[in-house]
């Protein structure tokens, strides 16, 4: 079988690209100019032997026509690519498109399925291989595998680990492409949630409406892809990288994101929404990457309150 891959990742596709270059089916990679000076470099880097593909926005599926003619491509496979496919092509094409969804659909369509499984503290995420048509990751299922969520699991964690996944699932996907009597799966429906991008006010800490559980997911969901959760304490913006739940037995009555403790040792322990409590471990500032220590260390003090960015202070007005 002669594989097409068009991607616009790398630590999600490159396991996948190095399974097939390894049986010798991979024949190229097609990537959106948009993303040439990240992957190119890195897919070079991997010397994988086959020529990467560079595809114009304004006519891209023109060009990868012209590809799958010239190199007699029998599958084109799909992962985490932003252009949509056009009836026209597909139909011209039957059953040769396959998108790798990093999601377990049909809950979870979209662009970003990762962060939102992780933020809506998910068990599992995976991966649901199906063909395309018309339907945005609506195509009949060819397989679908999960993955456990790991308790404190980061998006980039995860997206390594379902990047290996992938290489176990590739032979499956082959075998059954290869099947004339292979039927597809039907998934049991659930709630559909819109994954797409996260917007600045998702990407925000409410202290007034979030717990602690809530600010521990957004924030694992949100490292390292969007760079953290944002917040705000005199007048200075963090970007939460790493919090942890903290159990303390003593009932407290605190400003919800209201720092109860504050040293060299713990660093910051914050009291939140549902009474309970955070430690900030790790958080983004225009002075670097620092510890909460190190936040203590620069006069952030105990008693202190953080406040809710201004986005969110406008939306409550």
């Amino acid at each position: 079988m002669k594989i097409l891959v068009c991607c616009n990742s790398d630590i999600l596709a490159i396991p996948i690209l190095q399974q097939l270059t390894q049986w010798e089916i991979l024949e190229g990679i097609c990537i959106p100019e948009s993303s040439k000076d990240y992957l190119v470099p890195i897919f070079k880097h991997l010397k994988l032997g086959v020529d990467i593909f560079i595809l114009q926005k304004y006519d891209w599926e023109t060009q990868l026509e012209q590809i799958i003619i010239d190199r007699r491509i029998e599958s084109v496979w799909v992962l985490t690519f932003p252009y949509i496919f056009s009836k026209a092509i597909i139909d011209t094409y039957p059953n040769k498109f396959i998108n790798f969804h990093f999601g377990l659909l049909p809950q979870y369509p979209g662009s970003d399925p990762i962060f939102w499984q992780i933020k809506n503290k998910e068990s599992y995420g995976g991966i649901t291989v199906h063909y395309i048509n018309e339907q945005i990751d609506g195509g009949p299922v060819i397989l679908q595998k999960k993955l456990p969520i790991f308790l404190g699991e980061t998006h980039g964690m995860h997206c390594q680990r379902i990047g290996q996944l992938g290489t176990r699932i590739t032979n499956c996907v082959i075998e059954k492409l290869a099947d004339k009597d292979f039927c597809p799966l039907s998934l049991q429906t659930s709630e559909i949630v819109n994954c797409k991008k996260p917007d600045s006010k998702i990407l925000e800490v409410n202290w007034g409406h979030h717990t602690s559980e809530d600010i521990e997911f957004l924030v694992n969901a949100s490292n390292p892809k969007y760079g953290g959760v944002k917040t705000r304490i005199n007048n200075i913006d963090l970007f939460l990288l790493e919090v942890s739940p903290v159990e303390l037995n003593q009932n407290l009555k605190a400003t919800p994101g209201q720092i109860i403790h504050a040293d060299t040792l713990y660093g910051l322990i914050v009291f939140c929404a549902d009474h309970k409590c955070i430690r900030i471990n790790i958080v983004k500032t225009i002075e670097g990457f620092l510890s909460g220590m190190k936040l203590f260390s620069m006069g952030i003090k105990n008693g202190q309150v953080f406040e809710n960015p201004f986005s969110l202070l406008k939306t409550s007005n």
